[in-house]
């Protein structure tokens, strides 16, 4: 999953962890100061899971990513 949403990604990083899922965010590294602008300085966030938890993992994303996320 891919996205710039700071919310989104707490949102998916919630359900992934609830469904015992093990993930890494590229991009939450950078950890975004107060005055930083997020368009210029921080290009996304992309959620990364095993190829074998992919399928769950897309299950518990589902209601997230149906909006475009």
């Amino acid at each position: 999953m891919e996205t710039s949403d700071r919310l989104l990604v707490g949102m998916a990083k919630g359900l992934l962890e609830e469904a015992g899922i093990f993930f890494y965010v590229c991009g939450d590294e950078i950890g975004l100061r107060p005055g930083m602008s997020d368009a210029f300085l921080h290009r996304g966030y992309t959620i990364v899971v095993a190829r074998d938890s992919e399928a769950q993992a897309r299950g518990a994303l589902q209601l997230l990513t149906a909006g475009g996320g």
